[in-house]
C-alpha cells in the first residue's frame, strides 16, 4: 500500500497541474480583432501628413475607363516649396517579375511639367506601372497607374 500511495501522490499534483492548465489556456489569449471586425470592409490607405516633395498627377488614362487601341499618357508634375521637378529623375517601372524600365521609351516626352505622349498602346489586360520623380532638393514622390486595356 505505502507504494501506490507514493505513486499516486506523486502523480495527482501533475495531473492536478495538467488540468488546470487546460482550464486555464483560453483565458490566457487576447481576442485582438473579433470575427464580427474582420468582416467589415477594408478601409483605404492613405498617406497622411504634409508633404514637400513633388506633386504626382495621373491626368490619362484614368483607372475609371478602359482603353482599347492608342491612348494619350498624360501626368503631371507640380513642384512645391519652390522646389522644380527634375524630369531626369523620372523612374516608370512596369510592376512584373522582372520589373521593367519603361522611362527610357518616354524620355523624349518628359519635361519638368510632366509626361505627355499622344499615342500609347498596351497589349489587352491590366497593367501596373509605378511612377517616380523627385524635386532638385532630392524629395521622391511616387503613385501607382493602374492602366486597363481591351
Amino acid at each position: 500500500m505505502g507504494f501506490a500511495y507514493r505513486s499516486i501522490r506523486n502523480v495527482l499534483p501533475a495531473v492536478a497541474l495538467a488540468l488546470g492548465a487546460l482550464h486555464a489556456a483560453p483565458s490566457l489569449a487576447l481576442q485582438l480583432i473579433t470575427d464580427e471586425e474582420a468582416a467589415r470592409p477594408n478601409e483605404m490607405l492613405t498617406r497622411g501628413g504634409l508633404t514637400r516633395s513633388p506633386g504626382l498627377k495621373v491626368v490619362s488614362p484614368t483607372p475609371e475607363a478602359a482603353v482599347s487601341g492608342g491612348f494619350p499618357l498624360k501626368i503631371e508634375f507640380t513642384g512645391r516649396g519652390g522646389a522644380k521637378v527634375n524630369p531626369k529623375s523620372l523612374r516608370l517601372v512596369y510592376l512584373k517579375q522582372p520589373q521593367v524600365d519603361l522611362a527610357p521609351r518616354v524620355a523624349a516626352h518628359v519635361t519638368e511639367s510632366g509626361v505627355a505622349v499622344d499615342d500609347v498602346r498596351v497589349p489587352p489586360g491590366t497593367h501596373m506601372v509605378r511612377i517616380e520623380v523627385a524635386d532638385q532638393d532630392g524629395r521622391v514622390t511616387s503613385e501607382t497607374m493602374r492602366i486597363v486595356a481591351r
